[in-house]
């Protein structure tokens, strides 16, 4: 197990959705097992915040030593992930989340999923590509969102960001 790099469990492929305490259960087998894991996909499952503190914990700079963090891949697209959850991954500090491609279309993110980003966005040094489809956004956030990655500078690792159906809410 420990030669594992990647894990894909797409509830839409497998037939049973995960919930927040199986990523707790899975998190902190691969944590145990010193699985060098650098491509999680947990996609269209019911993972939540918890689940999402889960993964920080056990898998990123939650309570792991910085030096053994070798995820840098991790698709939670179509879960129902919000504000709460964008907090516990610690974006805003590459040290403790040091990702390099993130897939949070089809999350609930909100107004305030959406200026969490933004503010991750003008210090995460380490993404390179940031999917956030279809994730309920104000014009606010999206505002906030574009703004924070043109504060990165020419210097950023910053290469991607898909935005697709914002589904601006309708007031």
């Amino acid at each position: 197990l420990s030669d594992l790099q990647t894990l894909e469990l797409r509830g839409s492929r497998c037939g049973f959705r995960l919930e927040d305490e199986h990523i707790g259960v899975i998190a902190v087998c691969l944590q145990q097992t010193g699985a060098q894991l650098h491509t999680l996909a947990l996609s269209y499952h019911l993972i939540t915040s918890v689940g999402v503190q889960h993964i920080a914990n056990s898998l990123l700079g939650g309570i792991v030593n910085q030096e053994a963090i070798s995820l840098m891949r991790l698709d939670l697209e179509g879960n129902s992930i919000n504000d709460d959850g964008l907090r516990h991954l610690q974006l805003h500090d590459s040290r403790l989340c040091p990702l390099t491609y993130l897939n949070l279309s089809g999350n609930p993110l909100g107004e305030d999923g959406g200026m969490v980003l933004a503010d991750s966005l003008r210090t995460n040094m380490t993404l390179e590509s940031l999917l956030i489809n279809n994730c309920d956004f104000t014009l606010t956030a999206l505002v906030g969102i574009s703004n924070g990655v043109g504060e990165q500078g020419y210097d950023s690792t910053f290469k991607g960001l898909e935005i697709n159906r914002p589904i601006v809410p309708q007031y």
